[in-house]
């Protein structure tokens, strides 16, 4: 009896091994989303600031997180009194971001974050060039309508280690997202 079980439990693991080779997948992921977004922060330093973003991400079935990579090309007009600089930072950054789902619908609700590695080069009166390169989190929460428009707002932090404009900050975003 216990030799027939075995045996059994290593066909099934045998079978199941070969069928995953010959192209069964094991997890399933929904049908991937590309994202296009936009969105506005406000900081301490920064007076305006304007990101455009995309990101290609994947949710698996039965799972509550979703999570991708993208890039995001961003715009602050600056006003750091502390320093006594004021002007304009532009930026690109790679980034992470991971959603959390909290309900399934038509209407979903969605706690979300992105983390980016912002690098660059800012010129001082056109004469000092500095290379800068830092982090920068946002943490969001947002409303996801029909699977297609997200509506968010949070906060974010950024550090650049060797900027003279804008070394840190922290403010709140918004913004939204369109998925396709």
């Amino acid at each position: 009896m216990g030799k027939s079980i075995t045996i059994i439990l290593l066909s099934l693991f045998v079978s199941n091994s070969f069928a995953n080779t010959t192209g069964r997948q094991v997890r399933q992921v929904r049908d991937g989303s590309s994202v296009i977004g936009v969105g506005i922060l406000k900081g301490d330093k920064v007076k305006d600031g304007f990101t455009l973003h995309y990101l290609s991400l994947n949710r698996e079935l039965d799972n509550d997180f979703e999570s991708g990579f993208g890039f995001a090309i961003n715009y602050f007009d600056v006003l750091n009194l502390d320093d006594g600089f004021k002007g304009t930072f532009f930026s690109y950054s790679p980034q992470f971001a991971l959603n959390y789902y909290l309900n399934d619908g038509p209407v979903q609700i969605i706690i979300g974050g992105a983390a980016h590695l912002v690098f660059g080069s800012e010129r001082i009166n056109n004469q000092t060039s500095n290379f800068f390169i830092g982090p920068q989190l946002k943490e969001t929460f947002g409303i996801k309508l029909a699977d297609t428009i997200c509506i968010k707002a949070g906060g974010f932090q950024l550090w650049h280690l060797g900027s003279e404009i804008l070394p840190s900050d922290f403010g709140l975003t918004a913004g939204f997202d369109i998925s396709f």
